[in-house]
């Protein structure tokens, strides 16, 4: 579920209209002019009001359909900067005093992280237990493998071949797929077209998986052994 603010100055009256992912009451907006001016007036002095909520997939659809009603972009009332809602205009370049500046930035960032409580914190031994355990929580969730798997999917489906530039076709998906074959408790031996198979055939999470096929001796799973087929 996602959400289109309008964020009003109760000093000036300016406005910002921004989308945020829930109704969080402290956030108003994160662009370079209305972060400005939350820093300058406070965040006291800002109120929001909700334009639309809906699916998250139409959230950009219906920012960008709010800016232009306004046409924020040619409106003095407005901080936005684009009628294209999210982001920078179209065809947008950083210049590269700018680009080197935001690198130190981003440097400086991470070192003032390093150096602080919790930076301290994640270096430490409780820190990296605490991280370990929650990394280990997140890859045995079936609910979370499955929503990373589908986000990643979706993502996949429709982006070009890294080489050719064009999309990806079956023919080439089942060529890279690597062929594994099982031994099953009766003996009988089967082969598995790509991990994606054996997830979906045993139930097992794709970490398990993968530290099975990593394992130099017998790569048994249960009563089912597995070997790679070069």
């Amino acid at each position: 579920m996602s959400i289109v603010y309008l964020t009003t100055n109760l000093v000036n009256g300016k406005k910002y209209i921004v989308i945020h992912f829930s109704s969080n009451d402290d956030y108003l907006g994160s662009g370079v002019l209305i972060s400005k001016a939350i820093k300058k007036y406070g965040k006291s002095n800002f109120e929001k009001i909700i334009l639309w909520e809906g699916p998250e997939e139409l959230k950009y659809i219906k920012e960008e359909e709010f800016c232009v009603l306004y046409d924020v972009k040619n409106n003095d009332e407005f901080y936005n900067l684009t009628n294209k809602g999210t982001g920078l205009p179209k065809g947008f370049k950083f210049t590269e005093d700018i680009k080197e500046k935001y690198k130190q930035v981003r440097i400086d960032r991470l070192e003032k992280f390093r150096k602080s409580e919790i930076g301290n914190w994640i270096k430490s031994d409780e820190g990296k237990k605490h991280i370990k355990k929650q990394n280990q929580i997140l890859n045995s969730s079936p609910d979370i493998i499955h929503k990373r798997n589908e986000t990643l999917r979706k993502k996949y489906s429709t982006s070009a071949h890294h080489l050719k530039g064009s999309p990806k076709t079956d023919e080439w998906k089942n060529y890279m797929k690597k062929k594994i074959q099982c031994i099953l408790p009766n003996g009988e031996i089967k082969i598995f077209l790509g991990n994606k198979e054996i997830i979906s055939h045993f139930n097992m999470s794709t970490a398990t998986l993968y530290k099975l096929l990593k394992q130099e001796k017998v790569k048994k799973y249960e009563d089912y052994i597995f070997n790679k087929i070069k």
